[in-house]
């Protein structure tokens, strides 16, 4: 999805102890945690958290864009989610709320810096029409 394969990661990435040292200070400095699939990214980042055996805790207030776009975006659910009786609108995709709320496709997705610009502006988004806190 991203194009980084082990191999790129094992040979120039940064070890995971020390992207969770940093992870942990900025965490603790946040009032807020906004992502786009909130739940999802928390139990990875707890995950990760629990390998490194420091007893560290990810308990900050979060705003997760894609449940507070969910209604508003109201994309009809997929045949899966009918098959399994969920009759809501399907959780959007982030190059789906950048499409709804701008017109705009999103240029590069699934690259980290593109996604999280594109998530804080569509957080900046609907906090100012007053959808998220």
């Amino acid at each position: 999805m991203h194009g980084i394969t082990t191999e790129t990661a094992k040979k120039i990435g940064i070890r995971e102890a020390v992207v969770a040292t940093a992870f942990y200070d900025l965490l603790h400095k946040a009032d807020l945690v906004v992502a786009h699939n909130e739940k999802f990214d928390r139990q990875i980042i707890r995950i990760m958290f629990s390998r490194l055996k420091r007893g560290w805790v990810f308990d900050k207030p979060a705003c997760d864009t894609m449940e507070i776009s969910a209604p508003i975006v109201d994309l009809p659910p997929t045949p899966r989610m009918v098959r399994a009786g969920i009759n809501k609108p399907k959780a959007p995709k982030l190059e789906e709320c950048i499409e709804h709320f701008f017109g705009e496709k999103l240029e590069g997705a699934h690259d980290a810096l593109v996604d999280v610009r594109a998530c804080a502006r569509l957080f900046f988004h609907l906090k100012s029409s007053g959808a998220a806190v």
